[in-house]
Parts: structure tokens; sequence; C-alpha cells
């Protein structure tokens, strides 16, 4: 159950860091190569940059995005089972939240 909540607050911070910079740093996802080692994950990083491409979120630098992406990678690759369902759950309740609108 901590690992879970543990998990859950590391998702969010990282998701915090994805919509923490400005307007001026949109780019095309073209720019960007998603890959996590999980295809749950890069599906939800995928998500969060269309939503910064279509301005509901706030842009972030290209340089941030790739850090993150690496982040992603690293808990992939220490516990892939718990992060893939993590990554799941994200894209779920975004996508939740953006049909909610």
């Amino acid at each position: 159950m901590l690992k879970k909540i543990t998990k859950s607050i590391l998702l969010s911070l990282l998701f915090a860091n994805l919509v923490a910079c400005n307007e001026k740093n949109k780019h095309g996802l073209g720019t960007i190569k998603i890959d996590t080692g999980a295809v749950e994950c890069d599906r939800y990083i995928a998500l969060i940059l269309d939503l910064q491409n279509t301005s509901q979120l706030p842009a972030e630098s290209e340089e941030s995005v790739k850090k993150s992406i690496e982040e992603f990678r690293q808990m992939v690759e220490k516990n892939p089972d718990a992060i893939k369902g993590e990554c799941n759950a994200a894209y779920s309740a975004m996508r939740g939240a953006i049909e909610e609108r």
C-alpha cells in the first residue's frame, strides 16, 4: 500500500514537472521521441504533450520533456508492472477530466 502511494506521489510530481513551464515552449510530438519502455507510459506522455500543444495545459521546454521521459524510463526499469498500472490510471484520469469539460 505504501509503495502504491509513493508511486502515485512520484507520478504526480512528474506530471507537475510536465506542466510547469510557459506557453511559448510548444513543440510538435514529432520533435521528441517518446520511449519509456512501457507503451502505457508513452501513451500518457503523448496525451500530456498533445494537451500542451492544444493550449489545454501550459507547455514546457523540450529538454524538460526529455528529462521526464528518462525519469519514467528509470521507473519502468525498476518496477515495470506497477508503473504500467500507474500510467494507465493517470491516462484514464486525464482522459476522464478532458471528457468532463
